[in-house]
């Protein structure tokens, strides 16, 4: 069985739900494992075992909140010291911003020093999702699980 890790931060609520939304499309296609975490549980270790890893951030003054940088940084140093290898595995970026919307893209670019096969560009939803935001959620979510069906 595929397996799909879906790992977030939320501030607002926002980005949970899009994280959820991006899940509950994943997990409509058989045969894949779909997990779900708040970054607060999540472990850097755990990517090892994903197929897909779909990250999402909001944009907080410019950059990703603080969690996910901590957990990105945490992610390097296991990619680097050769414990975690994500070369060639699925990964895209998503989150709600009020202003700019960096993050998605600076995730984006953690994902490629990892040399992942990454869905661009990320999703990116202004302030609290909207139905069309949520659809195109429940779609990514889709796209990832039968890209991985795939391979």
């Amino acid at each position: 069985m595929s397996r799909l890790l879906v790992i977030f931060d939320s501030g607002s609520g926002n980005t949970g739900k899009m994280a959820s939304a991006i899940a509950e499309g994943a997990k409509s296609v058989k045969g894949v494992e779909v997990i779900l975490k708040n970054i607060v549980s999540a472990r850097a270790d755990e990517l090892k075992d994903a197929d897909a890893v779909v990250l999402g951030s909001p944009t907080h003054w410019g950059e990703p909140t603080s969690g996910m940088k901590r957990f990105l940084k945490e992610l390097k140093w296991l990619v680097v010291k050769g414990d975690v290898d994500l070369k060639k595995k699925t990964g895209v970026a998503f989150g709600s911003y009020r202003w700019s919307g960096e993050a998605v893209h600076m995730m984006e670019g953690d994902m490629k020093f990892f040399e992942m096969n990454i869905i661009e560009p990320g999703l990116r939803a202004m302030g609290t999702p909207d139905k069309g935001d949520l659809e195109k959620c429940r779609k990514l979510g889709r796209l990832v699980a039968r890209k991985i069906m795939k391979s």
